[in-house]
This record gives structure tokens, sequence and C-alpha cells, in this order.
């Protein structure tokens, strides 16, 4: 009789997945903590799990069969059957139309695959990995090298292996016409740098033996606001250092390359630098506050904002880039407006008040149609002839108009006359402004978290985190009529918060000579 095996031997024998690959590729240590915490036998989902995509890889393959991902190891085992089977009936090879998406296989070996697409070419089998991108990454490569090994050890030879992208000049005819907005980049002649089985090995020997240390580069600390934080950051004594950014008086809160700089000087701590040797007064200003652990808003700040025209109004719009274009006209990943928010002031006497009398305008679009038009009409109607409009980065308020502009040329006029109209606050703050809580950052949200803390802007719940994904969560067909309002009643309520935050942090620029 066989000794029992220890737990970490039943995890480094289990099957390995493309998914777990590309984890452990960039962190053996989060591969490690996943696979002791679960078996993980279920397939992710991927591009082609979306009906939207489905839809369009249909243009290509008309007959394509569709097999969705295997959450438990029965449903592996029914879908590596189902491929096996479909795969012998030569229906593939019969002709251009016919393609499996979801293909599952298995090798010997202990591994596993799931395949976007499966497809017939000239030479034989085509293996086809989709990206809704227009540039491959090089996770897309270790994907279809490891398919390319996995299915050859489970006797599927495949004779070509391609990336599909977003063709990004692809200009949607509308009608569900997709045909076109997929290219195929040919990768096999690099797949041969790929060394599966090494990585096979390494994976094994990973699971065998005691939790990995930290990876020399740590990606986890790396990430931009909408994206999801490592789950172990915790478990690693990283989850601080997230969520604390840089240290206020960090040598970076002046700017890489400065910081660069500085520390081939000899500096280690901001502090110690002399204000002299800053090159810029914007930089001085910073280093000042931080020297003082209090805000600097210089005073004359207020005297050219209350100069402006009046009435004041507040803008922030929203948009979405589809990769897969649902409006006719469109090009995939196109800036689409689809919502805005608007208050309006009276002026510098408003924010004398608490709160601040306002009133609020938005528009919201159905999704049922190009919203740029209406979206125009609206927005002109309620921006008026006359007074400042006051923006956060205006340059992207800047841009959609004019983009709007150029798809509207009737409405042309109205809309470049916005142009000089509006105010950049960000640049207006970097002039004028520095708080030690924004720790180097001048985005909008560390700047309202530095200079409006009252103000508590939601974050959309996961999966979709941004306004664009929870905008186009809205529209799925199959949603019932109570969630699609609540997600734009979601929507509606970020845009809210937004404007009270560039209503507090426009208070504070009013008031900065009464301190």
């Amino acid at each position: 009789m066989s000794p029992r095996k220890r737990p970490f031997d039943m995890l480094a024998t289990q099957p390995l997945t493309d998914d777990e690959l590309i984890t452990w590729r960039h962190c053996p240590r989060r591969h490690w903590l996943e696979r002791h915490a679960s078996a993980g036998c279920a397939a992710p989902a991927s591009a082609i799990d979306a009906h939207g995509t489905r839809a369009a890889l249909k243009a290509t393959w008309p007959s394509a069969h569709y097999l969705p991902p295997p959450q438990t190891d029965e449903e592996w085992l029914d879908a590596v059957h189902l491929t096996q089977a479909w795969l012998h009936s030569g229906e593939l090879l019969e002709g251009e139309g016919h393609a499996l998406l979801g293909a599952c296989v298995a090798s010997k070996e202990g591994a596993r695959a799931r395949i976007d697409v499966l497809s017939s070419g000239d030479r034989g089998l085509r293996l086809g990995r989709l990206r809704l991108a227009t540039a491959g990454h090089d996770d897309d490569i270790d994907l279809l090298a490891w398919w390319t090994h996995v299915a050859a050890h489970a006797g599927v030879r495949v004779q070509g292996m391609h990336l599909m992208l977003i063709e990004q000049d692809f200009v949607y005819p509308g009608h569900g016409c997709m045909a076109g907005v997929f290219r195929e980049v040919d990768v096999s002649p690099v797949l041969g740098t790929r060394d599966v089985p090494a990585w096979m090995v390494g994976m094994r020997q990973s699971l065998r033996g005691p939790q990995p240390g930290l990876p020399d580069k740590l990606e986890c600390l790396r990430l931009s606001e909408h994206e999801a934080p490592c789950p172990h950051l915790s478990h690693c004594g990283l989850s601080q250092r997230v969520r604390d950014g840089l240290a206020p008086d960090a040598l970076e809160v002046m700017g890489r390359e400065m910081a660069d700089v500085l520390r081939a000087m000899g500096y280690r701590e901001l502090l110690d630098v002399p204000e002299a040797m800053l090159p810029d007064a914007r930089r001085r200003r910073a280093w000042r506050a931080i020297l003082a652990d209090r805000p600097i808003i210089e005073p004359e700040v207020a005297a050219k904002i209350r100069a402006l025209p009046r009435p004041w109004r507040l803008l922030r719009l929203d948009t979405i880039g589809h990769a897969l274009p649902i409006w006719a006209g469109t090009r995939p990943y196109q800036v689409i407006p689809f919502h805005w928010a608007c208050d309006l002031v009276e002026g510098p006497e408003a924010m004398d008040h608490a709160p601040i009398h306002h009133h609020h305008h938005h528009h919201l679009a159905q999704g049922t149609g190009d919203p740029r038009r209406t979206l125009a009409l609206s927005l002109l109607k309620v921006l008026g002839t006359q007074g400042t409009v006051f923006a956060y980065n205006a340059g992207f308020e800047r841009n959609r108009l004019l983009e709007l502009a150029r798809h509207l040329p009737d409405l042309a006029g109205p809309l470049e006359a916005l142009l000089p109209r509006i105010i950049d606050l960000f640049q207006v703050l970097r002039a004028h402004a520095y708080h030690p809580a924004m720790r180097g950052s001048w985005s909008f949200r560390s700047v309202t978290r530095a200079l409006a803390p009252e103000v508590q802007i939601q974050r959309f719940e996961p999966p979709h985190t941004t306004p664009a994904e929870v905008f186009a969560h809205s529209m799925q067909d199959r949603l019932s009529a109570s969630d699609v309002k609540r997600l734009r009643e979601a929507l509606l309520l970020h845009g809210r918060q937004e404007l009270a935050a560039l209503r507090a942090i426009l208070r504070r620029l009013v008031q900065a000579d009464r301190r």
C-alpha cells in the first residue's frame, strides 16, 4: 500500500491550468497561496464568453460551436469529451465557417487548457487567442504556448497559432455586421521561445516547497485606482503600503525624475533637501507645505477666481469606449460621452453658504442608440452662452467637445464656443496650491481626499468598477428593469458626488484670502 500523500503533494499533483500559469509567471507566491486555499478547478471566463463577443465571432465563423467554461472537475471531463467528439466528427475541417469556441483539452501529464478559438486553416487546425485590444501582451504568447503544448500532448495537433486583435480602423456599419472587426497576427515563429515543460516542472516544484518569498518586482503595488488589488496583500504585509501610497515626505513626491536627481546628489529624505535645490515654484510650494505639515493655498488665487465671468458652472463628463462598437459609424475604442453632470452656482457669494446653493442638471444616455446628438443638445442648453465652466483636468472635456463638433457639424459653432469658457481647476491648483495628503498625486481622487475630505465619492461594486463598465452592464438585455434602474441611479449619484467635490475644491480657492 502506498503511503498517504501529504496535502501539499496532493496540491502539487492536481491538474495545472492556463490561468494558473499566468499567476505563477507573475508571482509564484500568489500561485502557492491560492493553490493551498482552493483546488481551483473552475475555468475563468475569457473574452469569448461575453455574449457580444460571441456574436462578433460568428461573423467570421457562422457555424461556430461554443462550450461554456467548466466550473467543476466533472464539467471539465464533460467539456474534454465534447471537444474530442467534435474534433473526431471532422466537422471542424469541413469549411471556413466552422470553429470551436472554448475547446477544452487535458494532457496525461496533468495540465488543462481552455482554448479561445480552434478552427480550420490551409494546413490543418489553427489555434487562436482572442484579445479585445489593438496590441498583444507577453501573457498572450505564454498562453498560446501553453495551449499548443497541452493540445499536442492530448493528441490535438495544430499547424498555426495566432492572436486575434481588434482592427482599430474598423467602422461598424450597424445591423450586427461585425465582419472585419478582428485581425489575426501569426505568432507561431515566437512560440519556441517559451519552455512550457520547464514551466510545468517549476510550478510543481514551487507547490511542493515552502511558501515562496516576495517577488523582486512588486507588481501588486503598481495598480491603477480601478484595478482590483491582489487579495493576499495583507498576508504579505503589503496592505499598508498599498493603502498609504507614497509617504508624504518621500522624494518621489517631487516626481520620479526629480527624485532620481536628488538621490544621485546624496539626498535620502525630502526634508533634508534645501528649498533652493528645487527647480520651480510648484515643487518649492509642495516642499513648504510638507515642511509645515499643512496645506498651502496662495491667497492671490481667490481674486483671480472671483474675477471670472458669471454664472459659474461645474462640469463632469463620463465616456465609454467599446472594444466592439455598438453604434453605427463608430470605431473600436472610440471615446463616446454618455453622461454629463453640471452644477450651476451664481458666483462667489454662493460659496459663503453651507451647503453651497446650486442647481443640479444631468443627462444620462438611454443606451438604445448613438447618444452624441442628444447629449450635445442637452449640454448646450444647460451651459448656455455666457459664464465660466469649471472642470478638473479640463483637457478631457475640451477634447470630447471638439470630437462632438467634428461629428455634428451643424452644432460645431456652439460647441467650439464653449472651449474658451472652460477653466481647468487642475492647472489652477498646480499653480497655487498643495496639500501634504496628496502625496505627490494630482489625480481628482487624491485632490478630493486632501482638499475636500468631507465629500465621499462612492466606489462601484466589482466586477464593474468604473462608470463606463457600469453603463455598459446596464445595457445588457438580460437585466431586469429594477437592475437597470439601480445601475443608472448609481451613475447619477456618482456624478452628483464628483460635482460636490468640485464645489468644495472651488470653495477652498475662493476663500483662500480669508485665512
